[in-house]
Parts: C-alpha cells; structure tokens; sequence
C-alpha cells in the first residue's frame, strides 16, 4: 500500500516539505516533526499550528488527516505578548516568525496593511529587509539592490514600477553607514510592523449571533489590542462601528459545543452565556482552537477551555502528572513553596531541549535542594530512568519501584502541575500595565535614597492659609497695604481678626496673608492706586522624596486637560493645572507623580488607567508624612463621644501632640479631649452632668476647659495653636481637683482650672481618670501610650460612628491588621484610602443582624455595597473572652484569620480592586460595647474576670450581685447610678449614704423585687435615649474543678464528698486498703507531690476516670467520688470512653449530614489522663455494617488525622498535637455520601476532607461508633439538646456515662434516669459509685424465651450476690420501644417498668451511684436515655425545606446584594430518610424597591396581619364605635416611606368627617350617633408613593336599628345588599351565609361575592319578617365578618285601600280613614259623584285607558295595571256595552270621551290614579 503523504508549506525560503501520515497522526504531532526538522525547541513548538493552504481555517490539535487536506501551511498562530522575549527563549522560532511576517507583508496578506495610507512604510519595510540580509549574509550593496523585487512589497512594485529604485539606493546608501547587526535590523522590521498593523495575527470568523434575533456578525480574537483586550464582536452590516467586547481571554470560563452544526456557547464569568452558529463545523473547530490555544498560553496551561478540542500533548501530560518544559528553576522553587522540600516529593518535568526527554526532580532529604534525573520515553511508550535499564510501562510502576524511604532515591509522592502555575509556559501573558511608563533614568532621580515621604502631604500649605511669615511685597514686587487701613484700597468688611493666623489685623500688619481662602494662596491690598491687590506668589513648601506611583498603578501626566475622569461613579471634567498649584512651580516637572493641585483633603493623588475598563480614574496615593508617629491617630468631629482609649489612672499628667490635616481649617479647627471616669456615649454635657470627667477643647481661637468646670469656662485665647506643618505638643497635668494645660516646655500655662469633685463619681475616685476620648475637625493626635512595651492600649467602642483612624502597618508582603476584640455583637472595623476620604470602603462586621458576619464593599457614596461573604457564626466573638483576628491586603487580595486553639484559621479569602486602595481602618460597634487592641496582646487587666463569686450569679436572679459587670444584656452599656440628670432621684433614694457612688455603673438591684439584676442604660438608636435594662449575668464556675480529664491537676481545699460525708486524711489510709483500690500508693500520684500536704482534700491518685474522690469518716462507705466538675464542660454530656471501638454503634442523626457551617456532629475531645494518651476511632458504617470508614483523630502518637476504607488507607493529614491533655479540641464532623469533612468549631472550612473517587467507596452513611485507638481514657463531649440512640451487642462496659445523661440543667447529685430500649437478649446496666471500683450494682433485663425478667445484682470484689429477682412479661421487644426507670437513694434501689413496680430493693449500706454503663448479652439491643427514642419503625422521610428567611441585605432600599437561607425542616428527615437537595441559601439582589417606598417586608407583614386578623363588630343603632388602626404597621411605614398617607373608605367610598357624627382620631376613626347607613366595610386604604393602593386594616360594623329598616307587605319585592364586595378585592375563597332569626337561610359556599352581594326577594310573604343579617368567611383562616344587620316587617298582602292610606302622596287623603271600608266609602262617593257629572263621555274615558295619551300627559304607563283599576271600578251596564261592542265604536269619540275623563281626574287629583296603577317595589340596603 502506497504510503500517505502531507505537503507542508514553510516560510523559510518558501518550501515545502513532505510528512508521512497515518489516519491516527494529529495536527500536533505534524508540527513537532516540523519543529524538530526546524530545530524550534519544545517550549515554543505550541505557538504554531496548520492552516488549511489556500484557506484562513487552522485545524485544531487533535485533528488527523484524510486525503482531501493533504497540503497545509506551518504557521506561528499565537502571538507573544514580546516579540524579543520570544528572540530570547528559543531563536529559531523567532526567525520563522520574522520570515512569516515579511512574507505576509511581501503578498499583500496582512489586512490592516492599507496600501494608501502606508505605503511609505511599506517601502521602508522593503529596504529594512534588504539591509538585513546585507548585514545577515555580508552582501554588497549593489547586489542587494540588483534583486530588490525579492524584498519590496508587490503593491508597491505594482503601483510604482518606475520610480522606487531611487529611493531605495539613497536609503541604504545612508543605512549602510550606521552601526548595526541582523538581529537589531530584524527587532525594527517587527516593531515597525507592530506599530502599523498592531493586530497582525489576530483572526476574524463569520459567525451567526443566537440571542433571540438571529444576526450575522465578523468575531475577531485580537489579545494584544491596547484599546480593547479580548474576543471582539461586531455586526456584520455595521462595518464602520467600532468592535464590541465580549470578554477578555482570562474572562472566559468553558466553551461547549451546543450541536453538531456548528453551534456553541461560550461561558463567561459574568454568567451570561454568548450563543454563536458558524458556517461549518471545520470554522468552529478552528475558531475554538484558536480560544483555547490563547487560554492555555495566556491563563492556564493545564486546561482545555472546550472538551472536544483538546491537545492530544497536554492529555499525555497529564497522565504522566507531567508539567511542561517549565525548567528546574521553578520546579525546585514549586517543591520548596508546596511541601518544604520534604523528602520523597518530586516533580516530573519535560525536557526544555529534547524531545520525548523527561526530568525528575527529587527532594532526597527534608530541606535539601532538590537532586535531578533523566527520564526517557522509549517509542513504545515505555520508560527508561536514570541509569536504570528496567523500563517502566507508566510513572505509577516507577514509584512503585522507589518506594524505599531508605534507599538513594525515594518516590513517595508526584506533585502534579496546577492551573495556578505561573510557569515560563505562559508565553502569551501580558506583563506590561497599561498607563504611562518611567523610564530608568527618571525613576532615579525622583526616588531617593532616604525615607518616601513629603511633609503635610503638600495639601498642608495648599493656601497657604496658616502662613504668617514676614514677606510683604506681591510677586509684582509692590509694597503691601496694612490690613488695618484702608488706605489707598478700602478693606473688604468680611474680613475680620478671626481670618488672620496672627489673631488680628494689627498683628497681621502688612503681612501677606490669606483670610478670603483664595485659591491662588497669600495675598494682600498693595499701596499703588492702580493695583488694588495682588497675590504674592509665594511658592509651595517643595519636598523631593516623594512617590512615583499610587496603589499598584502607574500614574498619568499631570500636562494635558482629562475631560473625562471618574470619581464616586460621576465622570468629571479636570482642566490642565496651573504650574503655581505644584511645588515644583513646574506641570512639566510634576511629571507623573503624586501631587495634589486643588488641595483635596484626601491627600496627594494622581491621575491612573482602569485596565479593566480603560477608564482614567482619580486615586490617593500611600504617601507617609515625614514626621509620621508611632501612635498618630485622627480623629473626625461628633456631638456624641463613642471611642475611649483606656490609660493608667495612676498618671496625673499626659503629653501629646496636635496637628491639622486640612489647612482650610486652620482658622475654625477644634480639638477636644475627654478625660473620663467610664466610657460611655456621651456628649460633652452630659459628662460633666454624670459628674464622670470632664472635656477640653483645644483651637486656634481660644482653648478652654469647657465642660466639668467648678467656674464659668475661661476661654483663652490660642491664635496659632494648632498647624499642619508640624506637631503642637501640648502638656496636661491634674492634682486635687484642679488641671493646668499648656505647652510642652513652657512654665506658664495655658489655662489653670478647678474642675467638679462634689459628690460625684470624679470626686470619688479621688481624680483619677480612666479613659481618653479624642475628637477634631480632621485632626491628628501623638498619645505616647502605645510605646510603653510593658502595657498595650485597650480601646472602648460604644457606638456605630467611626471617630478615629490609624494608618494599616506596611509589611513586605502588603499592609496587615492585627486585632483582638471582644463585643457582644455588631463589632465594626472600617477600611478607607484615606480617614478624610470615605469612598471606597472595605467593610467587616462581626456578629452583626441576625448573627451574620459580614465582608462588604463600597465603590463609592451612590454605589449599592456590595456583599463579598457572610457566614452565620453564633460566637465568632464574644464579650466575656478576647479574639484574636488577622486581617492581611495584598494587591487585590484580602485575607482574614481567626485564631482558635489549633492556630490561626482561614476565615475567608477574597479578591476585589479596592483593596488595593485602602490604607486606613478604624473600628466602631454599632450600639455596643466592644473592646479592641490593634497589634498588640490585650493587657491581663483588660480581660473580664472570671466566672467566679462575685462576677458571676449562682441563680439567673440574682438579688445580692456584688460584682462588677455594667453591660446589659443586649450589650448596653450602663450609666452611673449616681447620673443625676440622668436617672431619676426616686432610683438613688434606693441606695444610702454611698452607696450610689460605691456602685458607680455596676448591674444592682435596689430595688429588691426580685425581678432580676439591671442598670439604667443609654442606648443610641433609634434616638438617643436611657432606658432600665436587665442584665444577664454570668453563671457560675466552679472554682472547685479540674483541668485535666481525671483531675490530676486539681489542688483545692475541698473536703466533701458528692453526698456531702467528709473525707479522711490521706497520711490515715492503710497499706490494705490502698491496695485495695489503687495499684500503688505513692506522693508523686498526688498533685500537690506529698500525701501529708493533700490533707484530706479530694484528689485521685488512682487515676479514676469519675475524677477526684477521698476515703471518708463514714464506715459504711469507705471512699466516694468529690464533686470536681470539669473547668469548660458540663459533666452531664460527656462520655468517657475507655476501649477500642467494637460492637456499639450509634444512629447517625440527620444534622450530623448537613452541609454548611452548621451542619455536622458538634463534639469535643481531651486526653483524659494526661499521663496516657490515645487517639480517636470514629467509624461510620452503612445499615448492614457491609460497608465502612474509619477516621482516626490523633492517630500515630497525636501526629496525623487518617481516613480507612475498610482497612484501607484513602486519605490522611499530619495534624501534630490535635488533642490536648489539658484543653477540649472542638470539632465538627460532616459524614455524606462518598465525603467526610472534619473541622473545627467556629472555623467555617475544614481541617481534613475527603471525597471518593471511586463509586465502589460509597455508601449512605447511618451508624456512628467512636472509641479509643488503644484502649486508654479519652473524654468526649456532646452537644447537650442532641440525644443518642445506640445499638449494643456487646457485654463489655467500654463507655462511662453519666446519671443526668444529656440533662441542660448541672446538679450535683442525681437520683434517677429513664432507659428505653428494645432488642433480643439481656440488657446490662452497671451502676457505678466510680468506674474503678470492684464494688457496683448490676441490673439485667432479661427477654430471652422463657426468662422474661428483671435481676438485681450486687457485685463486690468479683463475686456477684443475687439481691432480687422479678419475672416481667413483655420485658423487651424487637419492635417496639419499653420505658424503665431506674432511682434511687441511700437506703433503696428501684426500678419501675411505666407504671409497674419491678425492683425495690432495701439496702442496709448507703447506696451511691453517679455513673452508669450498658452491655448487651446473648443478643442485641437499642437503647437511649432521658430522651425520646429515634423512630426506628417508620417508612424513610425525606427532609423537605422551609420557607425562605427574610433576605439580608447590604442596603435597606434601592437595592443591593444579600442571602436569605432555609432549613431542612419541613418537615426534618428521619434517620433513613435522605436530606433536602439543594442550597440552604439563596443570593441575589434585594430590596430593589425604590427608597422611600414601603419595603416588601413591611408589605408583606400587612399580608400577614390580614391572614390573621378580623375584625367585626354588630352595634345597636345610636352607640358609638372606635375602629382602630394598626399603629406598629403605620409607624413602620412612616420611618420606610415618610410620603406615604392612607384614607379610610367606607364599602369603597372615602369618608370624610361629620362633626359630631364621623371623626377622625389620629390614626383610629370613631363613628358616633351610629345609623344603618353606616353599616359595611371599612378599609385603611394605603397610597404609596408609586400610586399603588394596599389595604392595611379591613373592619365590618352592622348597626342594628330600633325600627325596622323595611316595613312592607307581601306581594312585593325588596334587594337586600350585603355591603360585602370590599373584602372580594381582599380575600379568596370567600364563603357567604345570609341568616334570618339566626338561622341559616341562603349558604352560597365559596363564591364570588359581587355575584350573590345583593339578593332579591320577589315576592315577599310574612314568613320574611325578622331580623336579617350577612356572614362572610375566610374557613382557611378562620376569618368572619358580619357586613350588614336589618329588621323587616312583612304585613299581609297591599289592595287599593291599603295603598291609599300608605302612600306618601295619598296617606293625606285617605290616611285619617284609617279602615278600609272608610276608604270604600269615600271611593264610591267620589266615584258616583264622577259618574253623575260626566255619564256621557264614559265610552271616551274607556278609550282614553287604552291609549298611550295618558302616557304622554302624565309619564306613566298603564299596563298590567289596567286590570286592577277595573277589578275595582266597574261602570255597570255601559261598561258591558263598550266591551261587547269595541270594534264599532269610532276612534274620535273615544279620544273625546278620553279628554273628558282627564279634565275630571285632575280636579280630583291624577296622582290618586298613578299611586292606584302602578305597582309597587321597594329597594332596601343591606
């Protein structure tokens, strides 16, 4: 078969050469065979590729070839972000780059290339590239010249075929005299080139754009463009546009291939997905090649950014766990970085010069520097190592063949490559920044060689405000004009004495100076009429040793406008700076560095670069000042002091120093100091009203001690005092009740005042002060107290303001705070560029709402703070214990430690650009007491006492506290209870004499009601108020307890046994009674290291594990354990375990799986007898046992944490010393499904974990069983609230439990517990004065077939005496739970089965017990104690989750970032049931309502009050009715949406106020006098400010009437309404009843009220009257309302008479007949008299009813009606004839009849007539 060949096109002279190929050869390996033929070293061979020839499209790595494409083009696809780096790092790659680009530029192939626009460089390049190869082959000119075709480009020669010979000998004629060699002629061809087509080697695709509308668009990947870095997209039929960034090559994250048509979807970090469709598959492939190509060169050369495309080199790779030719200079630093150098570690690397060559580098010995060897790939893929002939298949056969930690070379462990490598493989990379650069030379001459600083950091003489030295000519040299004439120029009246730094004008004399703050500096009227005023044109303080560059980026020149420049999110116009605004007088020699033009307060600045957005941002440089002190502090201005520092109240004198920040201040600056009693949040006033210190206040006006003054305040006058130039040092000193404050220095002070001692707490502490607040108008302080090495500054903390700042400390790896701190909550620290500057902010809360712990952002004042991590830690800080915090900033990255007994722990990493920004912290606790110390250990004297008498209460209502807590229980602090303004004198008359000043803030109760312990506290928010608040005192410790686990280190005094007998001496004790119960007598067993010295204090030289115990003087028991409590845990929930686990395990509960920082088993572990150590066994097993993991904590001499599968080791750390002798190591163990994590407690990552690889190592985890590794004591403590459910099999006593086992509450003594088990087989329960005593009740539950009973054993020095037997039916199930409780006291031992007695044994000896332990025999059982069993029984639950939490939220409205979490709850899954799915938490964006709407909190709290709350109420007409609204709901919504109003409506209709009748009381509305027409819904109608209406309070009020609202008569019809549409806008699934009499007389069910609102009764009858009423519920939420109440009468059926006398038109009438005969009477006389007058036109009247003429007349209409009228007004015989005869008689007669008939009713009266025709319908509101 004929061998298949690939035609390979090469630039270097233009060849071609030939490659055999199979249909398994890859694109890739074509290249290698063309990089070893070209010499191109393996470091460089990935940045070419094979371009299809006649083609753009490149095919990727793994391509192979078919017989279609067998002639492709080599190319350098990738371009390097250096072209001479890449001259550097491998030649040859570098000239075939040259030849390629010259031989694009020769074939018109490069399209930024526009012949127009370069064709002079065009033909520049074309003679460059003939003087290279006149200097690169030493050719003569002439020659060169002969063949110039070979090197001008074609278009050239095409365009000019005549006229570029000239040109080209005079240009080389002149090249040829300079001095220059090939490679310097080569660097300017591709730097030329470069400049003109600086996307040279970028590639365009036409793609189609899938978001929803389909376009057709150019995509171009371009990674070196200045402007725009990244994939570039533009439309199609949008040529001229400019391109339109997807992302940037380090942005992207995954490409995956959608469809097999060319379709993908690029994954970015945004999150947003980038849908493109190409033409053909064979463009995708080279479009994604192209990505991942850049990615693997730019980000991370481990990584295939798209599965299906990958580098078959890369996969080799990294099955050998091979890095790349990355050199053995990183590899040796990478082994020293990872692991120490630690022995056996080793890196495989590739050969940066050969081939399929390989290195190994080999850490021999721990700490010696790695030893080399060679590694060869043979072509069968075998391998070939050092000198050793074997040849290995894989790496894994290597190791396995050097695993001898003992011979020469020792493979234990490959260190595999990582994405985060930042190897020399990146060759991509861009190392250069964007912005303007300094060359060497100047970076010389502007950084010295002493300290980077400039003095006040040029902002300081910015105005020169505070200059007042003697020059007194203009910079025009004209003489100035006294401030005090006004001659020749007239002195502006604004400007008065207090402008001046002198004081006064007259002091001022002629002085330059500037009292209007004008920007141009000094100035003054000048003496020459003409010239009114001038600047003097005094020149800036200059200082040399300045910065060059701000935070990480490189500064702009100051020379040119910036029109558009971000600052706080706006963009702003700078215009070019004069030269007089820089200390040079220079813009040009300003250059780039930090300077400060317009004198801003945030300090010397410059203009940067955003590389990230291109945009030119204003940022603050870290400038120090050149008199920096060690303790300067600034300090900001407030009414209220909140920040204390605490100082010896020894000291009677201070001295520190003062200075302006801001020079625009100097003439109102203030600085104020507080010397204090007690730190509190106070103003001024309210100090001196305290009567606990006193305020001074320091100004260049006057300085004064202004409140705590015996006298009236004398302010005297201090012009000058305080400068920005320099420290003020100022002395203060106090002695019997008086203080003198002056200068440093200087014998006569500034002021001498006598502040209050009358029977204040000042006076009382005979004047010491205890605490210092500084506070200024942007003001630094020098205190000397952080210089004393002997004390470290504590500071006090007491509201949410920051008030004062330091500067973090500069280390070599960035800036570093180190705090301790211990609050309550809401512990605030604060990080800023500057103190003056509050944007952008970097932001860490400590235990703050809701117990989250915050990390957040803020760019700038109208930016949303921005939420980086939150993490829900209960006790991350605790008032009662200092903890220690380590918070680190470099670059971007932020990292913050906590420390816990195992060291500093990680609690989070995060990266932002704003780190890179901040400089200062300062620290605040938002309506708190916090206590803080920056990089220093808090003195002993700064930690809270201890727990003991009397800090601390034996009871939680205490009534005689004495101690000396004044913090409440939310963490307020307490006032003085001597504060006479303050607290109310009716509270001090309960103290005498005193003892007010004696309990200075302390939590008391005077009172004495037993209601518990408080202080009067000041709390600051919502306002400012003092408030009676209780104080949760400590409980308290024992100082009876023991350290370590068995009590060897307890020495104290007591002498008592648990049940109170009194112990022997120890010296007393006989030979044969130690031996008895202890192995050996010796002193050294005792702590005190002498028996005598014991005296007869408990101790435990037996190493009990109940701890101490003594022999006692009671005969009948010999020895009894003390009651020697642990110092940390309750005894109650430890388990002291004393074997290797076998036999027992526990059920695994539910939380134990969870994920998150709260999920897990809670325990803690300690070395119980510190003199043996052991390790912990934790095995986790499946329902069968089948499967199961072993984890030992503590393993190999307390060295390593190990992890078996079965008995296989899958995972183990070295964790030195994690289990302490004298110290509990709080743990946290998170058991899942193939994963196991162990951590500790409060830490929220994991100290050890592990996840299966393999699917044979998981199982569903159910069992738990936990023992010692061999065999000694260890003690592990439990979460009290979480009960244990175990399964036993064994009848060995391994665990030593309790009496109160899992009680919360701590007793001394206990006399019972309840056991619950089931099982088959005997239950074993010891019952144990101590573990170790040979002498122990036994009792044995036996359910063996045919032995079902309960035994009594006594066991005493190995014999076991029988006490009782009892048989027991149904002693124990195997389904079934049966409850036994177990008590006792000295005389008798009982055990009861529910309600049945079974043991009650009388003892003649004092039974004691205090532990107990359970065994199982002959079978197996399950048990617990005091608690609920598991249920075993029940089908497996799954856990579901409940609802979310309220979001939290980083702002309360406009919205910002925040979680919200749930918990698996809804309901808990049972034991066999699996966990909820899903995250416990949810971020995202919140409170995204406007601000000054109502929050949908608030809305949602309004949905909930109506679900919950009806109100109705039924009322006799007459009463009044309040209906009040909801006021908590309306306060809410007033402080959220001040512009919000509500509106009452009555059935949907506003109500306005009637006097006396409807009034409106604030909130509530009354309705007095009530009518049935103020019957129906009221609603508290809620407009907010976007016009949308909520109802927030429904109400129904039904009036019942004294008369019937209706009085009717049957026959006719009535409405009645219900007045219940309202509450359908409200509610769903509304039912409605309408009851009469009370009974039920219409259920509509679940209805849609507007359908059944109204109900018609047609006809009425009698059986309708009574009392009718309508009932709207809500069953789901149990919600009524009664709408409307009305009382009817129905009278028997209407005739003609009764409408007559009823009638409001006809009652005048007929009413006063009042019978209906009268009635008839008086009808037939008007009818006769009617007749008589009018017989002969009766056919026309007759006529006239028939027509519609009445109809016209009168607007009524006869119909039906006509019936009734002759029903009852028949005419007799003529009536008769007219009816027979209708059809004869002539229409015009009976008009005519009609119009008589008509002239006698109006006379009579028609309206009789309509009243009798029409019919009658009344309608009634219900």
């Amino acid at each position: 078969m004929e061998e298949l060949m690939l035609s390979v096109n090469i630039v270097l002279d233009n060849k071609t050469i030939t490659v055999p190929y199979t249909n398994t050869t890859t694109a890739e390996d074509v290249c290698i065979q063309i990089c070893k033929k070209l010499n191109i070293g393996i470091l460089t061979y990935h940045l070419f590729a094979l371009r299809i020839t006649g083609k753009t499209i490149f095919l990727m790595p793994a391509a192979t070839f078919g017989e279609k494409n067998t002639r492709v083009d080599f190319r350098v696809r990738f371009k390097v972000a250096d072209v001479g780096k890449l001259a550097k790092i491998d030649i040859n790659a570098y000239n075939y780059y040259f030849h390629q680009v010259r031989n694009d530029v020769l074939d018109n192939k490069v399209p930024d290339i526009i012949y127009e626009k370069y064709r002079r460089e065009l033909v520049g390049l074309g003679i460059t590239d003939m003087y290279r190869v006149m200097l690169e082959k030493e050719l003569p000119k002439g020659s060169v010249e002969k063949d110039y075709k070979k090197y001008i480009p074609k278009e050239v020669l095409k365009r000019h075929p005549f006229f570029i010979k000239k040109p080209i000998h005079d240009t080389l004629s002149k090249l040829q005299k300079s001095v220059d060699d090939a490679s310097y002629v080569k660097a300017q061809y591709l730097k030329q080139l470069d400049n003109i087509a600086p996307e040279y080697l970028s590639e365009t695709y036409k793609a189609i754009l899938d978001h929803g509308d389909v376009s057709s668009i150019v995509i171009k990947l371009s990674p070196f463009d200045q402007d725009k870095p990244g994939i570039n997209l533009k439309y199609f039929t949008e040529a001229k546009k400019e391109w339109q960034v997807i992302c940037r090559i380090e942005d992207l994250v995954v490409i995956s291939i959608r469809n097999d048509d060319g379709s993908l979807e690029l994954s970015r970090r945004n999150g947003i997905p980038f849908y493109l469709k190409f033409n053909s598959k064979s463009m995708m492939y080279s479009f994604i090649s192209l990505v991942d190509g850049y990615y693997r060169l730019t980000c991370i050369w481990t990584f295939s950014i798209c599965k299906e495309v990958y580098t078959p080199s890369l996969q080799r790779l990294h099955t050998m766990k091979c890095h790349g030719p990355v050199g053995g200079e990183f590899s040796y630093a990478k082994l020293e970085a990872i692991q120490g150098s630690k022995a056996g570690y080793f890196i495989i690397r590739e050969s940066e010069s050969n081939y399929n060559h390989y290195y190994i580098d080999v850490c021999i010995k721990d700490g010696v520097k790695p030893k080399t060897f060679k590694l060869e790939k043979m072509t069968d893929g075998e391998f070939i190592f050092n000198d050793d002939l074997t040849r290995y298949k894989n790496i894994h056969q290597l190791m396995a063949a050097y695993n001898d930690p003992k011979g020469a070379i020792y493979l234990h462990k490959c260190v595999p490559p990582s994405e985060y490598d930042d190897s020399p493989l990146l060759l991509c990379k861009s190392e250069n920044k964007i912005g303007d650069s300094l060359t060497n030379s100047a970076l010389e001459m502007v950084i010295p060689t002493s300290p980077v600083c400039i003095s006040c950091k040029d902002l300081q003489v910015y105005k020169g405000l505070e200059y007042y030295g003697p020059i007194s000519k203009t910079e025009s040299r004209v003489r100035c004009q006294s401030w005090t004439s006004d001659k020749p120029h007239r002195v502006r009246g604004d400007i008065t004495d207090d402008k001046f730094p002198d004081g006064s004008k007259a002091r001022a004399k002629n002085y330059c100076r500037n009292p209007t703050k004008d920007a141009m500096g000094p100035w003054c009227y000048t003496m020459n009429d003409d010239l009114q005023f001038e600047t003097c044109g005094l020149p800036l303080c200059a200082f040399s040793e300045c910065k060059v560059t701000g935070p990480d980026k490189k500064c702009l020149k100051w020379n040119k406008e910036r029109k558009k420049v971000k600052e706080n999110g706006n963009f702003i116009k700078f215009t070019k700076f004069d030269k007089q605004y820089f200390p040079e007088n220079s813009v040009s020699n300003a250059k780039k560095y930090c300077r400060n033009p317009n004198g801003d307060i945030g300090g010397p600045w410059c203009f940067v670069e955003n590389e990230d957005t291109d945009e030119i941002e204003k940022e603050y440089c870290n400038i120090p000042f050149c008199d920096d002190p060690e303790c300067q502090v600034f300090t900001k201005n407030s009414d209220t002091y909140m920040h204390y520092t605490d100082f010896n109240h020894t000291l009677a004198n201070l001295t520190f120093g003062v200075k302006l920040w801001d020079p625009d201040s100097y003439l109102e600056a203030t600085a104020k100091l507080v010397l204090s009693v007690l730190p509190l949040p106070l103003t001024g006033k309210e100090i001196e009203d305290l009567g606990i210190g006193i305020e001074i206040v320091i100004g260049n006006n006057f300085s004064a001690l202004r409140y705590g003054n015996k006298d009236k305040p004398d302010y005297e006058p201090t012009n000058g005092l305080l400068r920005s130039t320099k420290f003020t040092k100022l002395s203060l000193s106090w002695h019997a009740g008086f203080i003198t404050f002056g200068l440093e220095g200087q014998i006569k002070p500034i002021f001498l005042a006598e502040y209050k001692t009358k029977k204040n707490l000042l006076g009382f502490k005979k004047n010491q002060f205890n605490y210092y607040s500084a506070q200024g108008t942007n003001i630094l302080w020098d205190f000397p107290f952080c210089k004393d090495d002997f004390e470290c500054d504590v500071h006090t903390t007491t509201g949410g303001e920051f008030q004062q700042f330091w500067p973090l400390r500069e280390k070599s790896d960035g800036l570093d705070l180190y705090v301790y701190v211990r609050a309550y909550h809401s512990a605030a620290i604060l990080i800023v560029p500057s103190p003056t500057i509050e944007y952008p902010q970097l932001k860490i809360v400590f235990l703050g709402k809701n117990n989250y712990t915050k990390v957040t952002v803020r760019e700038h004042v109208n930016a949303p703070e921005s939420l980086l991590k939150e993490m829900q830690l209960y006790h991350i800080v605790d008032y009662w214990q200092w903890q220690e915090f380590s918070i680190t900033l470099f670059a971007d990255s932020l990292h913050i430690y906590m420390k816990k007994p195992s060291g500093m722990q990680t609690f989070a990493e995060l990266t932002n650009d704003i780190f890179r920004r901040v400089r200062w912290f300062s620290v605040s606790s938002d309506n708190t007491v916090a206590h803080w110390s920056f990089y220093c250990v808090p003195p002993k004297l700064a930690s809270p006492p201890p727990a003991f008498l009397p800090e601390c209460a034996l009871n939680p209502d205490e009534l005689d506290y004495k101690g000396t807590q004044d913090i409440t229980d939310n963490g307020l602090p307490c006032l003085p209870w001597s504060g006479k303004k303050l607290i109310d004198e009716s509270v001090q008359r309960l103290f005498t004499n005193e003892s007010t000043l004696q309990a200075k803030n302390y939590c008391r109760d005077p009172s004495e009601r037993k209601q518990g312990t408080y202080c009067y506290a000041i709390s600051l928010y919502p306002e400012k108020s003092v408030q009676k608040k209780y104080c949760h005192l400590r409980k308290c410790k024992s100082e009876e307890c023991r350290i370590a686990g068995t009590g060897n280190d307890y020495i104290g005094s007591l002498a008592q046994t648990r049940s109170n007998r009194t112990c022997r001496t120890w010296v007393f004790s006989n030979d044969s009674l130690n031996a008895q119960y202890m192995e050996s007598f010796s002193d050294l067993k005792f702590a005190d290291l002498n028996a005598s010295l014991a005296k007869n204090y408990c101790r435990n030289p037996s190493r009990d594990p109940s701890g101490s115990w003594c022999y006692t003087t009671d005969r009948s028991i010999v020895l009894e354990a003390c009651n020697v409590r642990d110092c940390d845990k309750p005894e109650e929930c430890i388990v002291i375990a004393e074997q290797i686990m076998r036999g027992r395990s526990t059920y695994i509960l539910p939380q134990w799986k969870e994920t998150g920082i709260h999920g897990g088993l809670r325990f803690a572990i300690k070395q119980w007898d510190p003199d043996i150590g052991d390790g912990l066994n934790i095995q986790i097993s499946s329902r069968d046992g089948s499967k199961y993991l072993t984890l030992q904590v503590g393993a190999e001499s307390n060295e390593k944490i190990i992890l078996y599968y079965n008995t296989d080791i899958v995972e183990q750390k070295t964790f030195p010393h994690i289990i302490s002798t004298g110290k509990w190591a709080e743990l946290w163990l998170q058991m899942r499904k193939g994963e196991v994590m162990l951590g500790f407690e409060g830490v929220p990552s994991s100290l050890f974990e592990w996840r299966s690889t393999q699917s044979y190592q998981e199982f569903e985890p159910v069992m738990i069983n936990y023992g010692t590794i061999h065999g000694h004591q260890l003690g592990i403590s439990f979460r009290c609230d979480e009960c244990h459910t175990e399964n036993t099999l064994i009848n060995s006593f391994e665990r030593n439990l309790p009496i109160g086992l899992w009680s919360t509450k701590e007793l001394p003594y206990y006399n019972s517990f309840n056991l619950t088990l089931r099982g088959d087989g005997i239950a074993l329960v010891k019952l144990m004065n101590m573990p170790r005593l040979f002498t122990f009740y036994y009792i044995t539950i036996d359910s063996k077939e045919g032995k079902c009973k309960v035994t009594l054993f006594k066991f005493f020095n190995g014999d076991a005496i029988a006490l009782q037997v009892t048989p027991v039916p149904e002693v124990m199930t195997t389904n079934s739970w049966t409850k036994y409780i177990i008590s006792f006291d000295e005389s008798s031992l009982r055990v009861e089965k529910g309600s049945e007695s079974v043991i009650n044994y009388k003892s003649q000896e004092p039974i004691v017990i205090y532990w107990f332990s359970m065994g199982a025999d002959s079978g197996w059982i399950t048990w617990s104690v005091n608690c609920e069993p598991l249920d075993l029984d029940g089908p497996p639950r799954d856990g579901g989750w409940s609802a979310w939490s309220p979001w939290t939220c980083t702002v309360t409205c406009g919205g910002g970032e925040g979680f919200r979490t749930r918990t698996c709850s809804n309901p808990r899954p049972n034991i066999f049931g699996g966990l909820c799915k899903g995250s416990p938490t949810s971020r995202g964006k919140c409170n995204d309502f406007p601000c000054g709407d109502v929050s949908p909190e608030t809305l949602e709290k309004i949905r909930e009050r109506l679900q919950k709350e009806s109100f109705s109420y039924v009322i006799d007409e007459g009463d009044s009715q309040l209906l009040t609204n909801n006021r908590e709901l309306l306060r809410r919504i007033s402080k959220e949406s001040p512009k919000a109003y509500y509106e009452w409506t009555l059935n949907g209709l506003f109500i306005k106020p009637t006097p006396g009748r409807i009034i409106f009381q604030g909130d509530d509305l009354i309705i007095k006098d009530a009518k049935a027409s103020d019957s129906g819904i009221y609603a508290c109608m809620l407009f907010r400010i976007n016009k949308k209406r909520v109802v927030l309070r429904v109400l129904a009020l039904a009036v019942k009437s004294k008369k019937y609202d209706v009085d009717t008569r049957a026959t006719r019809s009535i409405t009645l309404v219900c007045n219940a549409v309202i509450l359908g806008y409200i509610y769903s699934d509304l039912s409605m009843k309408l009851y009469t009499n009370d009974k039920v007389y219409i259920d509509h069910g679940i209805t849609v009220l507007a359908a059944v609102n109204a109900l018609r009764l047609d006809p009425l009858n009698e059986s309708h009257s009574g009392n009718w009423k309508c009932e709207v519920e809500q069953k789901d939420l149990k919600l009524s309302w009664v709408t409307n109440y009305v009382r009817i009468r129905v009278k028997k059926a209407p005739n003609v008479y009764t409408n007559l006398m009823e009638d409001k038109l006809t009652a005048p009438l007929f009413a006063w007949l009042k019978t209906e005969t009268n009635v008839l009477i008086a009808i037939i006389a008007i009818v006769i008299f009617v007749v008589l007058l009018e017989m002969l036109t009766l056919a026309g009247q007759w006529s006239f009813l028939r027509t519609d003429f009445l109809v016209r007349l009168y607007g009524i209409t006869f119909t039906s009606n006509i019936s009734l009228v002759l029903e009852y007004f028949r005419l007799g015989p003529l009536d008769e004839y007219l009816r027979n005869n209708w059809s004869i008689i002539k229409t015009v007669d009976l008009l005519e009849a009609g119009r008589n008939l008509a002239s006698v009713l109006w006379y009579l009266g028609v309206e009789v007539w309509y009243i009798l025709l029409e019919s009658r319908e009344v309608t009634v509101c219900l």
